[in-house]
C-alpha cells in the first residue's frame, strides 16, 4: 500500500517549491538563454520524477518475487533485470540527447521501451493501491499479491501495444473548404505531415519509408507541421535526406514545432531545410497558383507560423492586407475576419 510519512511530506513540498522558483527564473530569461535553461529543467524536473516512480514500483514489485533460499537465484536474476530496466528507463532523455545519429541505437530503443514500462507500472500501480484501498476489508489478503500481478501485467500489454499503436503510420483524408478558392484548384491535394521526430527513436530508415508513402499520394503540396527533428543539425544532417525524394507538384513547406526549439537549434534548421528541397515558412507566406503582385489574384495564400506554444509569430506580417483582423481565439485556434482565400498553419496544427 501506499505510505507516506512526514518526512517525504517534507522532501516532497520543498521539491515542489524549488520546481516553482526555478520556473519563474527559466520565463524571466530571454528566448534564446530560455530554451538551454528551459532543457535543463526539464531534464533535472523529469528525474527526479522518474527516480520516484522506479522506487515505487521496485517496492511494488518486490512482494511478487519468489522468496526463500530455494528460489535465490531466479529473484536476484529477476532483480538484476529489473534494476537495470528501470535506470534504462531514467536515462532515456539523456540517452536520446547524447546517442543520436542517422539511425536510433539499440541502447535508446531499448530504453524507450523501458520508460514506457515506468509510466505504464506507475499507473497500473497507482490503480491497484487506489482499488486495494478502496476494497480494504473485502479484498482478502491472499488475493493481494493477484491483483498486483494483475497490474503489472495489464503495464506490460499497455506498453507493447502502445509503442506498437504509435508506430504506425495512419493516413486521414479530409475535405478543406477554401472561401472564395478559384475553381481551377477544386481538387487541390495536400499531404500534411507532423510530428516525425527523427532523433533517438526515429532515423533516416523511417523517414524514407514515410516519404514513399507520401509520394503514393501523389500530393500538390507537402507541409510539415513541425516536430520533424528532436536534435540538432550535426547529428541529424544525413537522416533528413530522404526529404529530397518528397515529388509533390507545388513544393514541401515546414514551419516550425515547438520540439525544434528545444533541440537549442532552430535557427541551423532553418538554413539547413532549404538544401533538401524543403522551404520554411516562418511567419511568413508565400502565394501558389497565382502572382503576388495582383495580390495572388487566381492562387491560394499559404501562411506559416510558428509553433503557438513559443509564439514569436506577427501575424499581420504574415497574412495578406487584404484579409483583414487576426485575432487569437483560445491557445490554439487562430481565427481571419474576411479572408481572402488563404490556408493558415502553424508548428503542429493547421487552419
Amino acid at each position: 500500500m501506499i505510505e507516506c510519512s512526514g518526512r517525504n511530506a517534507l522532501l516532497s513540498g520543498v521539491f515542489i517549491l524549488v520546481v516553482l522558483v526555478v520556473e519563474v527564473w527559466v520565463f524571466s530569461l530571454e528566448s534564446n538563454r530560455r530554451i538551454k535553461a528551459l532543457r535543463t529543467h526539464v531534464f533535472f524536473i523529469f528525474g527526479a520524477v522518474l527516480f520516484v516512480c522506479s522506487r515505487y514500483i521496485w517496492k511494488r514489485i518486490s512482494i511478487l518475487l519468489p522468496r526463500g533460499d530455494r528460489f535465490w537465484l531466479c529473484t536476484w536474476t529477476l532483480r538484476f533485470f529489473l534494476a537495470v530496466s528501470l535506470l534504462l528507463g531514467q536515462l532515456c532523455m539523456i540517452l536520446g540527447a547524447l546517442l543520436v545519429n542517422k539511425e536510433p541505437s539499440y541502447v535508446n530503443v531499448a530504453s524507450g521501451y523501458c520508460l514506457g514500462i515506468i509510466v505504464f507500472l506507475t499507473f497500473c500501480f497507482v490503480l491497484v493501491d487506489l482499488l486495494l484501498l478502496v476494497g480494504r476489508g473485502v479484498i482478502p489478503r491472499s488475493l493481494r499479491v493477484h491483483v498486483t500481478l494483475a497490474g503489472f501485467l495489464l503495464a506490460l500489454v499497455l506498453t507493447f501495444s502502445g509503442l506498437w499503436y504509435v508506430s504506425q503510420v495512419e493516413v486521414k483524408h479530409v475535405t478543406l473548404p477554401v472561401k472564395g478558392l478559384h475553381p481551377r484548384l477544386n481538387g487541390t491535394t495536400v499531404v500534411q505531415l507532423s510530428d516525425i521526430h527523427l532523433g533517438p527513436f526515429n532515423g533516416k530508415s523511417a523517414l524514407n519509408e514515410l516519404v514513399g508513402r507520401v509520394n503514393r499520394l501523389k500530393p500538390d503540396l507537402v507541409l510539415i507541421t513541425g516536430d520533424l527533428v528532436d536534435s540538432t543539425v550535426s547529428n541529424l544532417r544525413e537522416a533528413v535526406t530522404p526529404l529530397r525524394d518528397l515529388k509533390p507538384k507545388h513544393g514541401v513547406y515546414f514551419s516550425t514545432g515547438n520540439h525544434e526549439y528545444y533541440t537549442g537549434d532552430v535557427d541551423s534548421w532553418i538554413e539547413e531545410l532549404p538544401r533538401h528541397g524543403v522551404t520554411p515558412l516562418i511567419n511568413q507566406r508565400v502565394c501558389l497558383f497565382g502572382e503576388e503582385k495582383h495580390g495572388c489574384s487566381g492562387g491560394l495564400y499559404l501562411a506559416g507560423l510558428e509553433d503557438i506554444e513559443t509564439f514569436q509569430s506577427v501575424l499581420r506580417r504574415t497574412l495578406p492586407t487584404t484579409t483583414g483582423r487576426v485575432r487569437i481565439r483560445q491557445r490554439w485556434q487562430l481565427v481571419c475576419s474576411d479572408p481572402l482565400s488563404a490556408l493558415l498553419w502553424t508548428g503542429n496544427y493547421s487552419f
